[in-house]
């Protein structure tokens, strides 16, 4: 019986977001070849599955755990941005590095420091959500609180 793969520019399937930024962003299916797809450290950049499963973005979101209360600590932009560099270097001192699909060349490509900084900030944000006073969790907490009080 023939593999799968056996069959010409047939190649597993990952799925990648398009858009970084939009929350309900669709996915696409693209065929990679293996020689195109991320390494094992890369962290790749879009809201999927196979991206939020993905080895380099599995430590990334432990590293960001890790940093956690340092970042929920700072008091400054400056402190803040300290911080996010320090998770992207370590992400980096493993080889790794924040890539993006790329619809035009049909492979992964790196994205600017300015997109890298982009997403471990906004991966923490993400994580610390919770405690912001416009997260739709804490206005539920609030709603609910609200109606026991009255």
């Amino acid at each position: 019986m023939k593999s799968i793969l056996a069959h010409k520019n047939q190649y597993p399937k990952l799925r990648v977001s398009t858009n970084l930024f939009h929350c309900l962003a669709r996915t696409k299916e693209f065929n990679i070849m293996p020689s195109q797809q991320p390494k094992t450290f890369d962290v790749i950049c879009g809201r999927d599955t196979t991206v939020f499963k993905h080895t380099g973005n599995k430590i990334c979101r432990k590293f960001l755990k890790i940093y956690l209360k340092q970042y929920a600590n700072a008091s400054t932009k400056k402190q803040k941005l300290f911080i996010v560099s320090e998770v992207i270097g370590k992400i980096r001192s493993y080889g790794g590095d924040f890539v993006e699909y790329d619809n035009s060349a049909g492979t992964f490509q790196k994205v600017s420091e300015k997109m890298a900084f982009k997403t471990v900030g906004r991966g923490f944000h993400y994580i610390y959500q919770s405690q912001y006073r416009s997260s739709i969790e804490n206005q539920k907490r609030q709603h609910v609180i609200q109606r026991q009080h009255e």
